[in-house]
């Protein structure tokens, strides 16, 4: 009835103060399939009303200038800032973890509103632009695997150019903790992926059971298992079981 869960309610219900009201969804518009399109054009400098409707009018857009107008006050507080397609069809910036995983996707791989607005980040903050520049940086190596000396000279760099960024700093202090394993991930092809996913499995099949079976239970479940039946799964679900019996034994 209240249209939010059981847990919800006894939280609010612990709180001192009332939760403040609940954001309204924002409707859909017969604008919002040329949002794309129109914050690439107000990018480039067009932000007349009548010359942008008359672009997308050719494109096929159904409603009035009247309406295009009404979306387009989104965009005018903005001035000759840059715009993105998030930032006009929510009112606000994307949250600090989508910030985070624009920086360290490929470039490839961003949506031009995407490249918009790290654009506009790199502009606003020389600490932001140095931020980006060296985390995209760190991507680039991992995914090259270009090997301990680039490691070496990343992390000399950001010591060097990253000084009011402790952030940063404490990132690359932190890879000192397991220096071989980071070496190795930024240089060699194999990965202890598919022996970790076995593990899950058999973490799954063994709490299936609420923690009530023993160990002998759990390995005939685990060698049992229809989907386990290779020579190759076995083998991996023999050590899963082993390093989960041990981890539980600690």
């Amino acid at each position: 009835m209240a249209g939010i869960s059981g847990r919800s309610v006894y939280r609010i219900l612990q709180q001192q103060d009332a939760p403040p009201p609940r954001r309204r969804s924002r409707s859909h518009s017969v604008v919002d399939p040329y949002l794309s399109y129109l914050t690439e054009r107000w990018n480039q400098g067009c932000h007349s009303g009548g010359q942008l409707y008359e672009e997308i009018r050719a494109q096929g857009y159904p409603g009035s200038r009247r309406t295009l107008e009404r979306q387009l006050h989104a965009f005018r507080p903005h001035g000759t800032h840059v715009v993105t397609k998030h930032v006009i069809t929510l009112g606000k910036a994307p949250s600090a973890r989508g910030t985070a995983l624009m920086i360290v996707r490929p470039a490839q791989n961003r949506t031009k509103e995407q490249t918009a607005y790290l654009a506009q980040l790199i502009q606003s903050d020389s600490t932001v632009a140095k931020a980006i520049a060296l985390a995209q940086d760190f991507g680039q190596l991992v995914r090259q695997r270009e090997g301990k000396l680039r490691l070496e000279q990343w992390q000399s760099a950001v010591r060097a150019r990253a000084s009011g960024i402790a952030e940063l700093i404490e990132f690359v202090d932190g890879l000192a903790d397991d220096a071989e394993a980071v070496v190795n991930g930024c240089s060699l092809t194999w990965s202890n992926g598919m022996v970790e996913g076995f593990i899950n499995k058999v973490k799954w099949i063994k709490h299936s059971s609420y923690g009530q079976a023993g160990f002998p239970l759990l390995q005939r479940r685990v060698l049992l298992h229809p989907a386990h039946r290779s020579p190759f799964g076995l083998e991996k679900l023999k050590e899963g079981i082993v390093n989960v019996h041990s981890s539980a034994a600690v």
